[in-house]
């Protein structure tokens, strides 16, 4: 049961990766300013590298790229909702949730709701400078249930976007973007 656990949580990696990265691509091709800024930022980080492989320091130094990554996460999350159970009677807009109910908090709604970001359906990596409000981003469950593979999720596509944004990579084939 252990290695079947273990061949699941791989794949359910891969899959969440791929999808954040991909959705990562594509808002980044629709907002070419965004790729510049991107770019930026990584050029300045390479002046020092000499084309050396980027760690998770750098990762860490990247903190537009970061910002593209978690506004990829609000605007297209892989979980679109996650399991709570009440732990005390809630009244909830004149609705009775009693205790020890199981709901879902749809967290898709939370992340695009206008009560809780400013134009919420507008890719924006610089409404990051400052943290959501408690209870508004969910993007990895929350507490002891969150995901145990968001580093991962989030590490996944900063280095792809950090490699993606130099105008001349190490083969020499020129990378020419334009927007979609």
């Amino acid at each position: 049961m252990k290695k079947c656990l273990t061949i699941f949580n791989i794949h359910v990696g891969y899959i969440s990766t791929t999808y954040l990265s991909t959705w990562a691509l594509y808002f980044v091709a629709k907002n070419t300013n965004v790729l510049h800024k991107i770019r930026e930022e990584n050029m300045e980080l390479a002046k020092d590298k000499k084309y050396r492989f980027i760690t998770y320091e750098d990762v860490l130094k990247l903190k537009y790229t970061n910002k593209v990554v978690e506004e990829t996460v609000r605007l297209a999350n892989l979980s679109g909702f996650i399991f709570r159970k009440t732990i005390e009677d809630v009244d909830y807009k004149g609705y009775l949730l009693p205790k020890d109910w199981e709901i879902i908090v749809w967290t898709r709604h939370l992340h695009v709701d206008l009560a809780n970001f400013e134009n919420p359906m507008g890719f924006n990596p610089n409404r990051w400078e400052i943290r959501p409000k408690v209870g508004t981003f969910y993007a990895f469950g929350g507490g002891w249930k969150s995901c145990p593979g968001n580093m991962l999720e989030l590490l996944n596509p900063d280095v792809k976007l950090r490699y993606l944004s130099h105008p001349i990579p190490t083969d020499g084939l020129q990378l020419l973007f334009s927007e979609i």
